[in-house]
């Protein structure tokens, strides 16, 4: 027999005490208390979830929103009453389809 197991196999061996009160279980948590963790733990990673989730799904619809746009022609720089217009008078613009004011279409 080697050293090891007739140390850890002989009752009166001065090492077995210490693996008893040594390092095997020292590291580790009891067995309620990582169930615990773990229950705590679930309501944190469900609500990131969520949180994640409602962001996502808030960058669409932003995203959706804001792409609702139309091309309209806008003045370059002010013009007087009855004045002819010119191509170099107007530019195109981008502005939200539903802003509520009257344009006319590019």
């Amino acid at each position: 027999m080697s050293t090891r197991l007739r140390a850890l196999g002989d009752p009166g061996s001065a090492s077995r005490g210490s693996l008893r009160r040594g390092a095997p279980d020292a590291g580790r948590a009891p067995s309620r208390l990582a169930s615990a963790s773990r229950r705590r733990r679930l309501p944190y990673l469900l609500l990131g979830v969520l949180l994640v989730l409602g962001c996502a799904t808030g960058g669409v619809l932003l995203t959706l929103k804001l792409g609702d746009r139309v091309t309209v022609l806008v003045l370059k720089r002010p013009v007087s009453v009855g004045q002819e217009l010119r191509v170099s008078d107007l530019r195109e613009a981008s502005i939200a389809r539903n802003s509520g004011i009257d344009v006319v279409p590019a």
